[in-house]
């Protein structure tokens, strides 16, 4: 198992220990430390501020999240 998909499954763990409801909070909190983490990372290992790569990561991936929740939470209504 690469570290890869370690980061990508540790959004999926709130899941297994808490409920629906708790587990979501939690894996959207994970989920953007590890977006802020990769974006700090890959600053320092090319240009750019640490701290200003993580932020934008995190928050290029959290609007990917809300906007892909929306569309499926669309879809959903149309085709129910």
């Amino acid at each position: 198992i690469s570290n890869s998909s370690l980061l990508k499954a540790a959004s999926l763990i709130p899941f297994i220990f808490f409920g629906v409801s708790e587990g979501v909070m939690l894996s959207i909190i994970i989920s953007t430390i590890t977006l802020f983490a990769a974006g700090s990372v890959k600053a320092k290992l090319t240009v750019g501020k640490w701290w200003k790569a993580g932020i934008e990561l995190a928050a290029v991936g959290m609007v990917a999240a809300i906007l892909g929740y929306g569309i499926g939470f669309l879809l959903g209504a149309i085709y129910v």
